[in-house]
């Protein structure tokens, strides 16, 4: 199989695309920039180059269908595109052959549920868009790279962010918190120049 001709690096790629749901329409960039916050696309360089090259790479080996294409002087570039579902099932197989197994036993609730504490564990990514009852993060998720909490109706930003020592891409648009609770942003000392950050109402990006 094409996988097998793979790269680490365009492993590691391609499996983490099964972090998206079957039948997903998946853009481009924003699975690049996903990438790129997971450490596939090194730390030297344009990665945002290297991630096209590597996307490119993937499509080659058909191992992506679907492809919607821009518009205008981009008309060649891939937009967005779709996993077929046997491939999606593929690339979650080896994601959790390579992970060593899921995590079944967790004391704590909702956000830390057996099921997220797997997920956080396969992809170092919590993608969270409906409302929080509980808007406090447990220590059972201190691996996550990636996290979106968008549109959960947070009222605060969760103090608990400051612990994330290796997040590299924070989603907190459409929520109605103070403005001082950026100062929680600012702790996170980890986040780069890489990084992006998204933390108004109206969904801006903040390069930190």
């Amino acid at each position: 199989m094409s996988y097998n001709e793979l790269s680490p690096s365009l492993k590691c790629c391609f499996s983490y695309c099964s972090v998206f749901p079957k039948g997903t329409e998946i853009d481009v960039e924003k699975l690049i920039t996903k990438w790129m916050a997971m450490g596939y696309l090194g730390y030297n360089g344009d990665w945002k180059l290297r991630g096209r090259e590597y996307f490119d790479k993937l499509v080659m080996r058909s191992l992506f269908q679907d492809f919607e294409k821009g518009i205008g002087y981009d008309y060649e570039l891939i937009k967005s595109f779709k996993m077929h579902d046997i491939i999606h099932d593929f690339a979650q197989f080896v994601r959790r052959k390579n992970i060593g197994g899921l995590m079944k036993q967790t004391t704590c609730q909702f956000t830390c549920s057996p099921l997220i504490v797997s997920h956080v564990k396969e992809y170092r990514s919590l993608f969270h868009q409906k409302e929080l009852p509980d808007p406090h993060l447990c220590d059972r998720l201190t691996s996550l790279r990636l996290l979106s909490l968008r549109k959960c109706g947070l009222q605060s930003i969760p103090k608990e962010i400051e612990e994330l020592i290796h997040l590299r891409w924070l989603d907190l648009g459409c929520n109605k918190f103070p403005d001082e609770d950026l100062k929680t942003i600012c702790k996170c000392w980890v986040l780069n120049t890489n990084t992006q950050v998204y933390v108004s109402q109206t969904s801006s990006k903040v390069d930190s």
